[in-house]
């Protein structure tokens, strides 16, 4: 459902700089951006809660909305829509949930958690270069999303199964929260039942490196898409470099291609059972892949226990957590205003 809400400008004192908010329905939305993508951007935003004993908190909220106005039949959104509905029928540690989606000044606004820590996409970097992880936070990791894709791949939408396919699993749209949580995020581009990404014609929509064949041919999707996703994304967290180079039209003709992929055998160097799982993932049939996510997940739970114990590792939640508080500390802060 969308609601039209009216605008109250006001402005709150942080600090020596001055944030703007607009109210909406119950949330007071700031201008302070704390992520931006080509299309949309997010802000922080808060709402007051009432406590038990009668006294108020702050509860804050991240605000995905266009950059600019758009009409509610426009491909953006409808795809803003579409995230909101996946969004808010989610409900799964490893997912990102949308609370509420509002309608005001051109654009759908989406109230979703507020997660503390920082996307993949940066923890996987060091001095601005990608660097290798370690093998287990890897398998860690991987395993986190794969739970999170199973549920979104068997999800409900008013008590109908709707398979949503993710399109999208790359480093940008995975976050590690600071207790070590790992969560999936940005549904945008999902396609399920009666539902897919319209844009313009002829265009795929996705990120090279990590679409699958099928999704390069644009070809109906099943969930084994993602699971081809999460095997370049094994390939380039475990080696810290992507499985292809050189201009985009030849990534999509080499992904199109069935004997085009890239050998497996550095991985295997490292660990064979993960090498395994990524020629399973990049297997070019999708009927050949995994049954489903929740079987990855099984593969990179048990390849992550088995290199443990190979190795002598002590569990690896605890070791998530405190990698990520490394990565941050030798990394500069985020600014706390655009």
């Amino acid at each position: 459902m969308i609601h039209y809400i009216g605008e109250s400008p006001t402005c709150n004192r942080r600090g020596e700089e001055y944030v703007t908010t607009t109210r909406i329905g119950s949330y007071y939305v700031t201008d302070e951006e704390i992520g931006s993508g080509y299309l949309c951007t997010v802000v922080r935003a808060y709402k007051l809660v009432q406590r038990l004993d009668g006294s108020w908190r702050q509860q804050e909220f991240a605000v995905k909305r266009l950059k600019k106005p758009s009409e509610p039949d426009s491909p953006l959104w409808r795809s803003l829509m579409d995230e909101a509905t996946i969004g808010m029928a989610v409900d799964h540690p490893n997912l990102l949930r949308v609370h509420e989606v509002l309608e005001a000044e051109g654009s759908p606004y989406l109230f979703m958690d507020l997660l503390q820590g920082r996307p993949l996409e940066v923890l996987r970097t060091h001095n601005g270069r990608l660097a290798p992880l370690d093998t287990e936070v890897v398998l860690e990791v991987l395993y986190q999303v794969a739970l999170g894709l199973h549920t979104l791949h068997t999800l409900t939408v008013g008590g109908k199964h709707v398979f949503p396919v993710h399109k999208d699993v790359k480093p940008s749209n995975i976050f590690i929260t600071s207790n070590g949580t790992v969560k999936l995020f940005d549904y945008g581009v999902c396609e399920f039942t009666g539902r897919r990404f319209e844009g313009k014609e002829g265009t795929v929509y996705g990120s090279a490196l990590y679409m699958s064949p099928e999704q390069v041919m644009d070809r109906p999707l099943q969930g084994s898409s993602d699971q081809y996703s999460m095997g370049s994304l094994l390939y380039e967290l475990i080696l810290g470099r992507g499985p292809y180079s050189g201009s985009i039209p030849l990534i999509l003709l080499a992904i199109s291609m069935p004997n085009m992929k890239p050998s497996s055998t550095p991985v295997r160097e490292r660990c064979p059972m993960a090498a395994r799982i990524l020629e399973r993932c990049w297997r070019y049939d999708p009927q050949k892949r995994y049954p489903s996510a929740l079987w990855l997940a099984r593969a990179l739970w048990q390849a992550r226990r088995h290199y443990q114990r190979t190795n002598g590792l002590p569990e690896v939640r605890p070791q998530l957590t405190k990698w990520q508080n490394e990565v941050i500390a030798e990394q500069p802060a985020a600014p706390s205003c655009p």
